[in-house]
């Protein structure tokens, strides 16, 4: 009788486990599922948006903590996930899971979050996880004093698997922003990897493009401009228009840097095609005035007053510093120093505040120059103080070196002649540490014209061969010409 039963219990057993596995698959699908259109819906919302933050793990933990809660809501907090909606899942976690509410809120709406998460610090120095997140959403937003802070709270050297990738993916933008290329290389490879192998596209392609920037300025165009394509594939993959027209405009740029002008607009102008973002667009316009700088296009001071006025329509600060920043430039070029002077202030302003301190530096020394030509020769000294007084701060050598430089020309103008060789000499240890032939030979030449003015041909004669050197390795002809013709002079 017991065997008999058992006959039976076997077949049923089996259909049973069968039937166990099936429904438990359906659910895995499902949950999967549920987690992919969340992440697609979020990243469509965010292409109407202009701060955009986006990470892939926080849909999946987010997603499993609610339906592990024993609540009514949570069944259209998941519903609301799914398209894209997050403001019900973010009540739901609210005082329960606080930090996980406002970096899911990030996700739509990141001026409010970060703002909330800056005025309450321990909600994300409560754990590392959270730490990382908010460094990752302050880079966001430029806060690159509270970036620094969150990556020096991080015990680095203990982190695994995803959080190790964000961070590394955080500290190679630090180390990007204090010009050591190996780490940042070295960093962003490994987030890389890792972000490749897991399928986190959206990270994968954001690394991209900080590859792209870091090997930009290592002057490795051809790598830079492989890591932009990649990045570019992803983004129309996922028809993702906002990114694909941001990372477009980034080609642009890398076209702008190789003199490839064509090139330039017409990557410029596909970006503005597919761009239907107001800050976006004023952004790429900004763009498109550097190109019509560096051409010498007509159109320049019109298409920097167009992108002015639609920064402050929109009230984007740092784009309308940039738009004024431009605008002095411009001005500058066309001999008009008061004008110049008026816009680059201007944009010291929102620099300042936003405590942007190499672009600060940019037009400081601008307005220094732009005074100078106006032969107002203490106000431009006191500027040139201002950017020294910044760089020994925050370690900008760039500006270090034409400060100097200008100061020099100062001095050699009000006749203080000792003066002026001292900072020249300055400038030109400065240049020679960071190996900017330009600087250099702008230097020499200088010092040559002090040493001519004192009287010493020989040590004249000395400083402009060597100038000649250096212009040699540029195969700019003019310059070699003018310094060949100094020579022959003496």
């Amino acid at each position: 009788m017991l065997m008999k039963n058992f006959e039976y219990f076997i077949p049923i057993f089996f259909f049973a486990v069968v039937a166990v596995a099936i429904l438990h698959f359906m659910l895995c699908m499902r949950y999967k599922y549920l987690i992919k259109l969340c992440k697609i819906n979020l990243l469509r919302r965010q292409q109407k948006m202009y701060e955009c933050f986006f990470l892939s793990v926080l849909p999946q933990k987010i997603i499993r903590i609610i339906k592990k809660m024993n609540r009514k809501p949570k069944s259209p907090a998941l519903a609301g996930l799914a398209v894209g909606r997050v403001d019900k899942a973010v009540s739901l976690l609210r005082g329960k899971k606080e930090a996980y509410a406002l970096f899911l809120l990030a996700h739509v709406n990141p001026r409010k979050a970060y703002a909330e998460l800056k005025r309450k610090p321990k909600i994300w120095q409560e754990k590392t996880e959270y730490t990382i997140y908010f460094a990752l959403l302050a880079e966001k937003f430029f806060d690159f004093d509270n970036v620094q802070k969150a990556l020096r709270k991080i015990p680095h050297r203990r982190l695994k698997g995803v959080l190790r990738a964000y961070y590394e993916k955080a500290a190679a933008g630090q180390y990007l922003r204090e010009a050591d290329m190996l780490s940042a290389s070295q960093c962003a490879s490994s987030a890389l990897k890792y972000f490749q192998k897991h399928n986190m596209q959206q990270e994968e392609a954001e690394v991209y493009l900080l590859l792209a920037e870091i090997y930009r300025i290592s002057c490795v165009n051809d790598v830079a401009q492989t890591m932009i394509e990649s990045a570019i594939k992803i983004y129309k993959q996922q028809n993702l228009t906002l990114f694909t027209a941001r990372a477009t405009a980034v080609m642009g740029m890398l076209m702008l840097f190789e003199n490839r002008y064509e090139e330039a607009e017409d990557k410029f102008s596909k970006a503005l095609e597919i761009c239907d973002n107001p800050q976006t667009t004023a952004e790429i316009i900004n763009q498109t005035v550097l190109l019509y700088i560096a051409c010498k296009n007509k159109k320049q001071l019109k298409t920097a007053k167009l992108a002015h006025k639609l920064h402050g329509q929109h009230k984007n600060k740092r784009g309308e510093a940039l738009s004024l920043q431009l605008l002095g430039q411009i001005y500058a070029g066309n001999e008009k120093w008061k004008s110049a002077c008026g816009y680059v202030r201007k944009a010291q302003d929102i620099y300042a505040e936003q405590r942007n301190y190499s672009a600060l530096c940019e037009c400081l020394y601008l307005e220094a120059c732009a005074l100078y030509r106006l032969q107002r020769y203490l106000p431009a000294e006191k500027k040139l103080r201002e950017i020294l007084d910044i760089a020994k701060l925050h370690q900008n050598n760039f500006h270090y070196a034409n400060a100097y430089s200008l100061l020099g020309l100062i001095y050699l103008k009000t006749g203080d002649l000792q003066r002026a060789k001292v900072l020249f000499q300055q400038s030109l240890g400065l240049e020679q540490t960071n190996n900017r032939s330009q600087g250099m030979i702008a230097d020499y030449v200088d010092l040559a014209l002090i040493e001519q003015l004192r009287g010493d041909d020989i040590s004249a004669r000395s400083n402009l061969e060597t100038a000649l050197e250096y212009a040699k390795q540029t195969e700019d002809e003019c310059l070699i010409e003018m310094i060949n013709k100094r020579v022959q002079n003496l």
